[in-house]
């Protein structure tokens, strides 16, 4: 990664477990209701800790029609973060060369990179205002899945 081109933002995010839903719900906590919503379905990437499956953060190719980039340039604040260092929860980081943006739910703290990356075909949800609001990843509990195990790390609902 080219450390010129990768911006941190501290975004007030949050996952839990959808258990009724079988999905892990990555949410954007935005102020005010949405009076209407668009989703999209798209490819993400979960990255799950080598050592005990738990969710690390979830990797967000950007296009057009998310605007990742613009979006955490106009929305929330720029963070400094150290080449080499642990990503700490609660910080997005947008790579403007490759563009693609990384949510942090839980630090490496291993400093091993992650041997095992679940793609899923994710729920990405928009405001009206093409303000994202979550991220909805299924899971598959009842047969051999990463995710379900990483499901077990999160707050229930």
């Amino acid at each position: 990664m080219n450390q010129s081109t990768l911006k941190a933002y501290s975004v007030l995010i949050r996952a839990i477990w959808l258990q009724s839903h079988d999905v892990i719900d990555l949410r954007v906590n935005v102020s005010g209701r949405p009076q209407k919503t668009n989703t999209v379905r798209m490819a993400v990437t979960a990255l799950l800790n080598p050592n005990n499956r738990q969710l690390m953060g979830i990797l967000v190719a950007d296009n057009k029609l998310l605007g990742l980039g613009r979006w955490l340039r106009a929305n929330w604040p720029e963070v400094p973060i150290e080449e080499g260092e642990a990503v700490p929860s609660g910080v997005v980081t947008y790579d403007e060369g490759a563009q693609y943006a990384y949510f942090s739910l839980w630090p490496n703290l291993t400093g091993v990179d992650p041997e095992r990356a679940e793609r899923r075909r994710a729920e990405v949800t928009l405001d009206e205002n093409g303000v994202l609001r979550r991220i909805r990843l299924p899971v598959r509990v009842r047969r051999e899945d990463g995710l379900a195990v990483a499901a077990g790390f999160l707050p229930t609902r």
